[in-house]
């Protein structure tokens, strides 16, 4: 079970950086979609990118984008093009987005939220509905003066669960610890972050096992993760991949190679369509 919940914490950091990477810069032409295709290598056979998209083979993600750059939907496709499921974001001009729906295979809506934000545009609140406006889940958002969040409370209705965290910041603004605390006020694990030019570490402690482990992510100069060793209680190293890229000509990555202990294992294409 460790060793998964470390596999998916891993995934979804890498998948953040994803995100975070591809941040709008006024200078290039704006996002439209982005359709990505993953696939696991067999026998170590690369596959052609121009039929992977042509072929319609493989189920897909997808990202769409307004014209101010902020994105409006995220899903994923069946290799048919028939919908699995998809978020939908309705935002204004600045990239406020007030509610938000989960779209189902049938089309359906499965559950929606309204999002409650301050004077200064920080997002303070979410309640999350079912199909029969029933509230099923609510987050509220603390800030310091910074802008910067130093407490989030999340309670699931339906399982009558959640947590609570605290992040503390150093002085550069920088994420420097974070506590999760159970709702009953329980502390459930601590989480240390530092920096060091373009590499990033990150130590977690479960409080109630007292296991703990450390993930060391490296980037390039486009903040691109280049790197990601995960390492045990001991030190010892459980976990090494790495990360390489082909951009196109406006600087967006459509082809990311993950290597595991230096073998090629899986392989991410992206097709980028763009305003005109």
């Amino acid at each position: 079970m460790k060793y998964i919940f470390l596999i998916i914490l891993g995934s979804w950091f890498s998948s953040v950086n994803l995100l975070a990477q591809d941040k709008i810069d006024s200078v290039k032409p704006k996002k439209k979609h982005i359709k990505t295709v993953e696939y696991k290598l067999k026998k170590g056979e690369l596959k052609n990118r121009d039929s992977l998209f042509a072929s319609n083979s493989y189920p897909y993600s997808f990202m769409v984008f307004d014209k101010n750059g902020h994105m409006i939907e995220v899903g994923r496709k069946n290799a048919d093009g028939s919908l699995i499921n998809k978020n939908v974001y309705i935002k204004d001009e600045k990239g406020i987005s007030a509610k938000g729906f989960k779209i189902i295979a049938s089309n359906e809506i499965e559950r929606y939220w309204i999002n409650q934000y301050d004077l200064d545009g920080n997002l303070i609140k979410t309640k999350t509905y079912d199909s029969g406006d029933n509230l099923i889940h609510h987050s509220t958002l603390k800030y310091d003066a910074q802008g910067n969040v130093i407490e989030k409370s999340v309670t699931d209705v339906l399982l009558n669960s959640g947590y609570r965290i605290i992040n503390e910041y150093n002085v550069n603004g920088k994420l420097k610890q974070r506590f999760k605390y159970s709702l009953e006020g329980e502390l459930l694990t601590v989480s240390k972050y530092a920096y060091k030019k373009r590499k990033f570490f990150h130590t977690m402690k479960d409080k109630k096992d007292g296991s703990q482990f450390k993930q060391v992510y490296k980037y390039d100069a486009g903040k691109n993760l280049i790197g990601l060793n995960t390492y045990d209680n001991e030190g010892d190293l459980i976990g090494k991949r790495s990360y390489d890229y082909i951009y196109d000509d406006f600087g967006n990555w459509i082809t990311q190679k993950c290597r595991s202990y230096g073998k090629l294992h899986k392989v991410m294409e992206r097709e980028i369509e763009y305003y005109k």
